[in-house]
């Protein structure tokens, strides 16, 4: 799988601007046909073969015709933005938590909560149920008026992939399904070689941010009986910032490991990690499922596993990330759209992803065909599909991403007081404290 591709699984937003690549078939969803569907996916040249054989299979259980457009993911707000400005969006479009959330407060997104309750006419027919979705992942797209912006699919489980041979010559224990917090950081430190005093050796690397933010902190702190970071645990419609002492005593931790050298911090980019890793080089990552597909792909020498988000004295916290069938507000045929929604979901996702495993689905009946290609894949395999199986499961979730119009304004923040602090171990309290006053600002003033 390449960078670009990794990048879209992570909840980069997914192209959907179809203008350029539709010819003259039309783009406006007002399309007189009312038995015609029009799809937009990122997918790969195999993966949009496979899309199409399983809705052909739709078509001809329905009469419903579905047309699948490949669009690459480049420049896509302004693509979407463009179009609907144009009033040309298609009839469904991949989206991701923040953009399903933008577009839904603008009131430019089909609202789905009447299908997705089954109140809406033929909304029970399509065989879709909402209760089915890992717990959360629906949580994500509901905006804070009560609508639903989007339906999700692919999901994203977060994790510490670990080098079994480095582990065991090292004298470590692997790390098992409920490994804690403080094994993680111990490891970590363990695992790193030093020379001279110079770190030649990082114990994790991090290939992506996640446990380098506030939002990612909140699993530490929750997961320890302290408080998330907001009281709506999906980071949607929050009112109010909070900073539990074990948020501030998990970044604590993390600042002195990162000073130490035992794991990278929120400047390191990461790009040569998954190759270092397949190479021997790292013993630890930390990253999303799809980071699986390189290491299946170059069938690494040493022996490697997925260890899931650590445990701590509380249990453990899964994160509610998903992308999402995002649909226009003038939407023509919704319930035709609907049922296309629901045999992507049901049927589509098993079909292709059994073939070519991507990611799993956030409906969890929609995942059995992933879990069947990483069973082909020996032990490596099961230790991703028991990670992804657990944390797709749990109940108890966090979002990942901060999602409200203020929040667009956070990353400097961080920047400017979080990152100093964690990277040099400085002030950890003070800057913990300051990023939240900082952002509840943002919220009040909004």
């Amino acid at each position: 799988m390449n960078s670009s591709r990794k990048k879209l699984i992570a909840g980069i937003a997914i192209s959907a601007g179809v203008l350029a690549g539709c010819g003259g078939q039309g783009a406006s969803t007002q399309h007189k046909d009312a038995h015609s569907v029009r799809l937009v996916s990122w997918g790969t040249n195999e993966q949009i073969k496979l899309f199409r054989a399983s809705l052909a299979k739709f078509t001809k259980k329905t009469g419903i015709a579905v047309q699948v457009i490949q669009e690459p993911g480049t420049n896509y707000a302004q693509k979407i933005n463009a179009q609907i400005l144009s009033k040309s969006l298609p009839d469904i479009f991949w989206c991701q938590n923040s953009m399903a959330q933008d577009l839904g407060r603008q009131g430019k997104l089909f609202n789905w909560s009447d299908y997705a309750s089954g109140k809406a006419s033929g909304a029970t027919d399509a065989g879709l149920d909402i209760t089915k979705f890992s717990p959360g992942a629906v949580d994500t797209y509901r905006t804070p008026d009560g609508g639903l912006a989007g339906i999700p699919n692919e999901a994203n489980t977060y994790g510490v992939f670990y080098n079994i041979d480095a582990f065991r010559t090292a004298g470590v224990p692997l790390p098992t399904a409920d490994w804690t917090w403080d094994q993680m950081f111990a490891d970590a430190k363990a695992l790193t070689i030093k020379h001279n005093g110079k770190v030649t050796r990082t114990g994790m690397q991090q290939v992506w941010g996640l446990l380098n933010s506030p939002p990612g902190m909140a699993f530490y702190s929750v997961s320890n009986g302290g408080a998330p970071l907001a009281k709506q645990k999906s980071l949607v419609g929050v009112t109010s910032l909070q900073a539990d002492p074990k948020l501030v005593e998990g970044t604590q931790k993390l600042a002195t490991a990162i000073k130490a050298g035992y794991i990278t911090g929120p400047d390191f980019t990461g790009a040569n990690t998954e190759g270092q890793f397949i190479n021997g080089q790292v013993p630890m990552v930390f990253g999303g499922q799809w980071i699986s597909s390189d290491f299946f792909a170059a069938k690494p020498k040493m022996s490697w596993g997925y260890a899931p988000l650590p445990h701590g004295t509380a249990g453990q916290v899964a994160p509610a990330e998903a992308n999402g069938f995002c649909s226009p507000k003038d939407l023509a045929n919704p319930t035709d759209t609907w049922k296309v929604i629901a045999w992507m979901d049901v049927h589509a996702f098993n079909d292709a992803y059994s073939q070519d495993p991507i990611a799993p689905i956030a409906y969890l009946p929609g995942s059995q065909g992933y879990f069947q290609a990483l069973d082909r894949d020996g032990s490596a395999g099961k230790s991703v599909a028991d990670t992804v199986r657990a944390e797709l499961a749990n109940p108890n979730k966090l979002g990942t991403t901060l999602l409200d119009p203020w929040s667009s304004k956070s990353g400097n923040i961080t920047t400017a007081t979080w990152n100093p602090a964690l990277q040099h171990d400085k002030n950890i309290d003070a800057a913990v404290h300051s990023w939240i006053s900082k952002n509840q600002a943002l919220i009040d003033g909004h």
